[in-house]
């Protein structure tokens, strides 16, 4: 209910939207809104009244004004909730440049529209609305209390209007509603943070099992090589890398094996010729050490060749020429000279004369490798 509403009616009179209904020359229907005194803001419509004429032509009768008023009462039922209880966090306001049209707030405290935000913040706001016409959505403090406010122009319909708008509609919402929002929206994003967190690291696990078990395979089939099992393989085969280099290391073990093979089967070949020699035969390493010993020459010595082996070769073949010198010196090494003798050699049962030669073994690049004593 209106106080005095033909004395606001009336105050319509001078409205754009209301004189444009008795412009004959309007186009179509027209809308707008006008500010009032105490009635809040009133939307209102034009269009003509027009009936076919006996000619069957449209012709027009005159124009009809409609309007309802935007007030507290209507702004109240848009934030009452179903239940019939308004939503406390919740205020709209209309407001001009310098008055406050309707307001779902308490009056008293938001009588002008720069009392929306406490101190300088409420005519900042003002400024920006009617001055630049900005459409702001800032936070701030109403009543000191934290709140949200979002403004933007009221338009009815396309409008070419520049400058100014004739009122702005005004959402306040309490700061607790944006801070448990905001907090529940960081909850939320944790847990999705975690839960990414969590399936990365378990896509990780899986990916790093998946090269870790091949890896894991080569590094246990190298221990058994190293260990002498030269028959294992680690049979990866696929076509990423890690079956490349299970294929290229089962080659390589291959090659391994085969070479082993044939120096195997070359020692074996050695070892039957120098096992078949009536000759004694004593082999030395770089330091003059026995590296090996036939059976001639175990016989000969009266030794084993278990028990002289890195022992000096002087020690074991305990040698003099015929004039009774000792041929110690020709077992030292390096001896660069290959030198033949004729003398005596110790055995348990006393001195058996023999017919001695020695001759250093050299590497490819001339360097002494060893010894062999006959």
């Amino acid at each position: 209910k209106l106080d005095n509403p033909a004395a606001i009616l009336g105050g319509l009179e001078e409205s754009p939207t209301v004189k444009g209904a008795y412009n004959s020359t309007l186009a179509s229907a027209q809308a707008g809104v006008e500010p009032t005194l105490n009635a809040g803001l009133v939307a209102l419509g034009v269009d003509f009244v027009q009936f076919l004429d006996e000619r069957g032509a449209p012709k027009r009768y005159g124009t009809i004004v409609a309007g309802f008023f935007i007030n507290n009462n209507y702004l109240g039922d848009r934030i009452t909730r179903p239940d019939g209880r308004r939503d406390a966090s919740t205020n709209l306001s209309l407001l001009t440049s310098i008055r406050v049209l309707a307001t779902t707030l308490d009056s008293e405290k938001a009588a002008v529209p720069t009392d929306l935000l406490d101190g300088r913040a409420g005519e900042k706001l003002v400024d920006d609305v009617f001055v630049t016409g900005r459409s702001p959505a800032e936070k701030g403090s109403f009543d000191e209390r934290n709140t949200f406010i979002a403004v933007a122009p009221v338009k009815v319909g396309p409008t070419s209007e520049v400058g100014p708008p004739k009122a702005v509609v005004a959402v306040t919402v309490d700061g607790s509603v944006i801070d448990s929002t905001r907090a529940d929206l960081f909850h939320k994003l944790f847990f999705v943070a975690l839960a990414s967190a969590a399936l990365a690291l378990a896509l990780a696990a899986a990916a790093g099992s998946r090269l870790g078990a091949p890896l894991r395979k080569l590094a246990l089939t190298a221990s058994q090589i190293s260990r002498g099992d030269l028959s294992v393989r680690s049979g990866l085969r696929s076509s990423d890398e890690i079956g490349l280099l299970g294929a290229s290391f089962d080659e390589m073990a291959g090659s391994i094996e085969r070479m082993a093979s044939e120096l195997r089967e070359g020692a074996a070949q050695m070892e039957a010729v120098l096992n078949s020699m009536t000759d004694a035969l004593v082999a030395a390493d770089p330091l003059g050490l026995v590296a090996m010993m036939n059976p001639a020459a175990e016989a000969m010595l009266g030794v084993r060749a278990t028990r002289e082996m890195g022992k000096p070769v002087s020690a074991v073949i305990r040698a003099e020429d015929r004039n009774g010198n000792s041929l110690a010196d020709r077992f030292e090494l390096p001896n660069f000279e290959a030198w033949s003798a004729v003398g005596m050699v110790a055995h348990r049962d006393g001195f058996l004369p023999v017919a001695l030669s020695g001759a250093p073994i050299r590497s490819e690049q001339g360097g002494v490798l060893g010894a062999v004593y006959v």
